[in-house]
């Protein structure tokens, strides 16, 4: 869409390797913690990741406020994969990481881009009862409220297998029990991962090393 995404490409010392791709959440970027922490454990496994800043987000081309749709942050994500098969000599398999929207956009591209392995995190099913106390008074985050910008992955969710889900029990702004309805909708082989206490950001350190471990012996299961 004539926009440059600025993004990091961790590459193991092995040989052809296997690709993981992951996708932000809504005001979140490329430099999360969470995705540099991933990057570095799928690589003592063999595996590549590439972290990258949604369009409008960090040093990526595009207006957060005009540009972020659900479809077009999963433009992004296949445009990732792209770059990606023409610029590196990579592995068959592919693995997708969504922490948040970055979840349901994960979500949104498993059939075009038909992953080996796919991990969400905190991820919302549908825009209409994301936020549902009280934080929708935030500013960056009440546009998904607009019609413009909602959103149901609902429809796309028969498609999706190798799926590990993971959410916490105490999240604020996207109900825990979205990772229900996903978990429900998705096929075989999958495993929901309810994580007792965490909020949206999964910020405390027990559930941190959970989810973690959790999401790196799922990708090792299936693509390593």
């Amino acid at each position: 869409d004539n926009l440059v995404l600025n993004g990091w490409m961790h590459l193991p010392e092995a040989p052809c390797p296997n690709l993981v791709i992951g996708s932000n959440g809504l005001l979140s970027s490329g430099q999360s913690a969470k995705q540099i922490a991933l990057a570095h454990a799928l690589n003592a496994l063999g595996l590549a990741y590439i972290r990258f800043d949604h369009r409008g987000i960090g040093q990526s081309d595009g207006n957060f406020d005009t540009d972020t749709t659900l479809e077009n942050r999963t433009r992004d994500l296949i445009a990732a994969y792209s770059f990606a098969r023409t610029n590196y000599n990579l592995g068959d398999k592919l693995g997708l990481f969504g922490s948040s929207f970055g979840g349901s956009t994960s979500l949104n591209a498993f059939a075009e881009l038909k992953p080996s392995a796919i991990v969400t995190v905190a991820a919302p099913l549908a825009s209409a009862d994301i936020l549902p106390r009280g934080v929708i008074n935030d500013p960056n985050l009440a546009f998904f409220k607009s019609p413009a910008k909602s959103f149901d992955i609902r429809p796309k969710l028969g498609a999706v297998s190798h799926a590990l889900i993971i959410h916490g029990t105490a999240d604020e702004i996207v109900p825990c029990a979205h990772s229900e309805l996903i978990y429900a909708a998705v096929n075989e082989p999958k495993e929901l991962l309810q994580l007792a206490g965490a909020d949206h950001t999964i910020s405390d350190g027990p559930n941190q090393q959970r989810l973690m471990d959790a999401a790196v012996g799922w990708f090792k299961r299936f693509m390593a």
